[in-house]
């Protein structure tokens, strides 16, 4: 639980301290703003009969400008993933996510994204007991999306996020995170 009041204290520093307007950067325009949404999660592998669990995530991003076609998207996000089972309820992982995302405008709102995250696991809940010892503490895995920027700077974005790292510790079964998110952010423009 300190690790999850540590990490969202980060992103409300994160947000906040920065959210005045758009700055140059190494003469790079950047501006900065939060998102949160839906999370549709579920696990794949050698797992059996897994469906998905809804959660939430949501934190702090910058989009980077490196023209006006191509972009650099970092961000810093809590999301709660996991699967949901007929017999034996939620699994529950929390997550740090630290996605860093290149973003292309294909017109003047509209990008498709892509791009790594490294995840690092906060809790870890099975049944309602904690497996994180059972859990792998990173996730590096990949994102593809895309996303659509109002004229008020809220942004509404669609992502699929795969994990590419077996998170299960026994060294026997293969387990990776799969995501959909549903996010809407505000840049602070």
């Amino acid at each position: 639980m300190n690790n999850v009041i540590v990490s969202l204290l980060v992103i409300c520093v994160f947000t906040s301290s920065n959210a005045q307007e758009v700055k140059k950067v190494a003469g790079f325009d950047v501006a900065f703003g939060a998102k949160a949404g839906l999370n549709f999660a579920t696990v794949i592998g050698n797992v059996s009969d897994p469906s998905v669990l809804v959660g939430v995530h949501f934190g702090g991003m910058a989009e980077v400008s490196i023209n006006k076609k191509l972009a650099i998207q970092p961000e810093v996000l809590f999301s709660m993933q996991g699967a949901t089972y007929s017999k034996k309820g939620n699994t529950l992982l929390n997550y740090l996510l630290l996605p860093v995302i290149g973003k292309y405008y294909v017109k003047e709102n509209l990008s498709i994204e892509a791009g790594p995250h490294l995840g690092l696991l906060l809790s870890a809940r099975d049944g309602g007991q904690n497996v994180k010892k059972n859990i792998s503490p990173t996730d590096i895995g990949f994102n593809i999306g895309a996303g659509y920027k109002l004229k008020n700077n809220i942004n509404l974005g669609l992502r699929y996020s795969i994990g590419l790292t077996n998170i299960n510790n026994d060294g026997h079964t293969k387990i990776n995170n799969a995501v959909l998110q549903l996010s809407a952010g505000y840049f602070f423009m």
